[in-house]
């Protein structure tokens, strides 16, 4: 049951990552959607065994902490397109 409703989040992980890769580390827009594509199928099938493996808790995993480490990394990936889009002006 976790694992089909993992796959609802498809389209979300995909533009996540395309977006990611995309802005964060500076890949041309086809090879951050392939990688967003592939990379969400992967993510979908390892992540719901992690959670049953944890008996369907993710208690090990502090909310706080996962929710700073995203926001952590979409900060970064706005922070390192920034001086891209300053060198792009000049």
């Amino acid at each position: 049951m976790i694992r089909s409703y993992a796959f609802c989040f498809t389209n979300l992980l995909i533009h996540l990552t395309t977006f990611l890769f995309f802005h964060g580390f500076g890949f041309n827009y086809n090879n951050s959607y392939t990688i967003g594509v592939y990379g969400s199928i992967v993510l979908l099938l390892i992540i719901p065994n992690v959670i049953i493996k944890n008996g369907g808790q993710l208690s090990q995993v502090h909310p706080f902490r996962f929710q700073a480490s995203i926001f952590s990394l979409l900060f970064m990936a706005a922070a390192a397109n920034a001086p891209i889009e300053a060198a792009a002006m000049d």
